[in-house]
């Protein structure tokens, strides 16, 4: 369901290319070769789209940690809340099975790479690890709410 648009769709004057194919004729995206390396569904990512996905993240980094921005936003939108900023966190990309077990939203477990002989597993995704930094804590209202970024890669199966 479609909110809201704004303006029109672009209309080009040639026939737009997939961004596999186009990443793959400016020599930025590596398929193949990392199939070769690892199997399906990874990709060596090279030169100007690195610098792309770092500037997307350090500009969502940029505005989400930003009071003034926010509150930009909130007013341009009318969104009913508060204008604190996030955190930036590097998180660990680890879990034990326990906080694991205390997230309750990561299984099935078959789709998560785990370490039963070290009592960890990767993270799914940045909230795996986030989530639980205030683990058995009360926290006063009056410290809410509590706002986290991270950028991190996410290890699970999927098809």
């Amino acid at each position: 369901m479609v909110i809201r648009t704004y303006g029109a769709p672009t209309q080009f004057d040639f026939e737009p290319k997939d961004h596999e194919d186009l990443g793959k004729a400016l020599g930025i995206i590596d398929k193949e070769k990392a199939a070769q390396v690892t199997g399906a569904r990874f990709a060596y990512l090279k030169g100007d789209i690195v610098h792309l996905q770092n500037a997307i993240a350090a500009f969502t980094f940029d505005v989400v940690t930003n009071q003034e921005i926010l509150q930009k936003i909130i007013d341009t939108n009318h969104i009913p809340t508060t204008a604190k900023p996030f955190t930036p966190i590097i998180p660990p990309l680890m879990i034990n099975f326990e906080t694991a077990n205390k997230m309750g939203r990561l299984h099935p477990m078959e789709d998560r790479f785990t370490f039963p002989e070290d009592n960890f597993m990767m993270i799914g995704s940045a909230e795996h690890s986030l989530g639980p930094i205030h683990m058995d804590e009360v926290i006063p209202a009056d410290q809410l709410p509590i706002r986290y970024v991270a950028n991190t890669p996410a290890f699970r199966r999927e098809a």
